[in-house]
């Protein structure tokens, strides 16, 4: 009976020795267990702290997955600065456009009067008179003569429609130029708000800073390029001559008359000074023999009238025309030279997460 009691009672014993045991070995498979677990998140922060070639591909997949949301988020910032410059571009061209068109239009409205002054008794005799002298003498009194008659009416309103044009030209080019600062400062705030979960050490994106920073004077570089012309360089020159050149036709046969018949008193007048405009009509009437009389210029002036009309109706067309290819053509280049600009840096950027 004590024998059964006392085997009983040792192997109940037993197990009180062996719990000791049994948590010393928990014990150390837990400490082996921390152990790997900071071995391995050392690992994955050395990995992700490496540049982009020199990253294992083994890697954990949570440093992709916050690049490619970086990623994701510098394309929309791109896309809004393409809308953004894209709408900029659009106003401005319409207003531009607008103002060439009405200032175009205002200068048909006056072609009426400022042809009534040349085509006048007093205007064509004049006018003849000066296109004959200029041939002798080589002088541009004639040209003088014409453009005092159209710039009030005709050349002054297309250049102020000009000069609206190119500066919302200039307008365009400071909103073009602000987005595209605005965008590479987006980018810098963006890849600098965790350059660890991004991808980038420190040094590496504190050098794309750099070079978002170079950028926002190279674009304003590049707009100043695309708006280095000016619209409605030479125009007072070409209405003059178009003018001219259409008056020419009308009455180069009562200059012929005057040069052949009258170029030794036109000679003697130029070197006696300017002839007196009295004087001039004078000689115009008063050439007698060389069938010139106050018939050759009325005739001369009927047509006179609607030649200088439609010479400069179309030279106003014309000036239209080319004046709006011209903005369009200019808008164009300027958005396209930011859009590649813009586009090349973040392509550069991407390339570096």
């Amino acid at each position: 009976m004590r024998s059964t009691m006392t085997t009983t009672t040792k192997s109940l014993a037993m197990p009180r020795h062996r719990k000791p045991v049994r948590r010393l070995l928990a014990g150390l498979i837990v400490f082996v267990l921390a152990i790997l677990a900071w071995i391995t998140a050392h690992r994955y922060e050395a990995a992700e702290n490496l540049p982009t070639g020199a990253r294992s591909s083994t890697a954990p997949t949570g440093g992709g997955s916050a690049r490619a949301k970086l990623s994701a988020r510098i394309d929309e910032a791109l896309a809004a600065t393409d809308q953004r410059t894209r709408e900029a571009s659009s106003r401005r061209l319409g207003t531009a456009r607008q103002a060439i068109r009405s200032a175009c239009a205002a200068a048909r409205s006056g072609a009426d009067s400022a042809v009534s002054d040349l085509c006048s008794a007093k205007g064509s005799a004049q006018l003849a008179w000066l296109m004959a002298k200029d041939r002798l003498c080589q002088t541009a009194e004639a040209e003088a003569q014409i453009n005092a008659s159209l710039e009030p009416r005709i050349i002054k309103p297309c250049l102020r429609g000009m000069a609206a044009a190119e500066s919302e030209l200039g307008m365009l080019q400071a909103e073009l130029a602000e987005a595209s600062t605005a965008l590479a400062v987006e980018l810098a705030a963006l890849t600098g708000e965790s350059p660890a979960t991004a991808g980038l050490d420190r040094k590496t994106w504190e050098a794309l800073c750099r070079d978002l920073n170079a950028s926002i004077p190279k674009v304003k570089q590049i707009v100043l390029t695309q708006c280095s012309a000016a619209l409605g360089l030479g125009i007072s020159a070409v209405f003059v001559r178009s003018t001219l050149q259409a008056a020419s036709g009308v009455l180069g046969h009562i200059v012929e008359r005057f040069v052949a018949t009258q170029g030794v008193a036109l000679a003697s007048a130029v070197a006696d000074g300017p002839l007196p405009f009295g004087d001039a009509i004078g000689l115009v009437f008063d050439i007698v023999g060389t069938g010139l009389c106050a018939y050759d210029l009325h005739k001369a002036r009927n047509e006179l009238l609607p030649a200088l009309r439609t010479s400069l109706v179309q030279a106003v067309n014309r000036a239209e025309g080319n004046s709006v290819g011209q903005v369009e053509a200019r808008v164009g280049a300027m958005l396209k030279a930011v859009q590649q600009h813009n586009h090349a840096t973040v392509a550069k950027l991407k390339e570096s997460l």
